[in-house]
């Protein structure tokens, strides 16, 4: 089973052992049915009982059975919530999981130009982080002045502008 990360514990909030979480989709109500997740940070992985999900992104609130005060909250900073692919967001058209992206490679005329690597949020857009050949790292920006068909199933995102390839 396909795993994708949903948010991150960012922070405790009150005297109760909850937790503030950041969605990484920007909506959480695809969440608040989850009543387990898998948690990970660096190599440590485990799974947890939610009991529950309130609030609203930025500032909506998690509450992990067995975490009931601020000291244990404070212990879950950090990690990252992990579902099943089929209880993650939703997805519009046009929008494409960050995984699913860096599983393509960048081509420009019938060629690639590199691997996508990394989806990065640099706040205006989206950045693909892309590897050419040769290893050097580049950045795209995603938006339809630099990028064209993006084809998830056959692993290909169309690069429309070649000369910003290094």
């Amino acid at each position: 089973m396909e795993m994708l990360a949903v948010g991150v514990l960012t922070s405790t909030h009150g005297l109760r052992g909850e937790l503030t979480m950041r969605s990484f989709s920007g909506s959480v109500e695809h969440l608040r049915r989850l009543t387990r997740a898998q948690v990970r940070r660096g190599g440590e992985e485990r799974t947890v009982q939610i009991d529950g999900i309130r609030g609203d992104p930025p500032h909506a609130v998690v509450k992990l059975v067995g975490v009931d005060t601020p000291e244990q909250a404070a212990a879950m900073r950090g990690f990252e919530i992990w579902v099943p692919r089929e209880k993650a967001a939703p997805l519009a058209g046009g929008e494409y999981y960050a995984v699913d992206l860096c599983r393509c490679s960048l081509r420009a005329g019938g060629t690639t130009v590199g691997a996508v690597r990394a989806v990065v949020d640099a706040g205006a857009s989206q950045m693909l982080e892309v590897q050419d050949p040769r290893g050097k790292v580049f950045l795209v920006p995603f938006t339809g002045h630099f990028v064209g068909e993006v084809d998830v199933a056959a692993g290909t995102i169309e690069l429309l502008e070649p000369g910003i390839v290094p």
